[in-house]
């Protein structure tokens, strides 16, 4: 094989290598800012009443919130208190 025809491969295939990494770099940084902007509005939008669920699959309505803690009851009086950012997704009715 000539020198040449194997340096002209390789390079297009680090430029097809090079290209793939890019797009899968700048696809999953979409995902990921979209997944920060809702759970930023997910946590400026809490308030007492609401019902909730927490990231470990707990259920419960929000008592009070404070700045960095919301205390959320689980039933039958039982409190928690967690950080606010346990909280994985608000429950309303088009949630169910």
């Amino acid at each position: 094989m000539d020198l040449n025809l194997i340096l002209y491969v390789s390079l297009v295939l680090a430029a097809y290598l090079t290209l793939a990494v890019a797009l899968y770099y700048v696809i999953s940084l979409r995902g990921v800012a979209k997944q920060r902007k809702r759970f930023m509005e997910l946590h400026s939008n809490l308030a007492a009443g609401q019902k909730i669920v927490l990231t470990g699959g707990i259920y419960g309505k929000i008592v009070s919130v404070n700045e960095n803690e919301v205390l959320i009851d689980i039933g039958r009086n039982v409190t928690m208190t967690v950080s606010r950012f346990a909280i994985s997704d608000i429950i309303t009715s088009e949630t169910v």
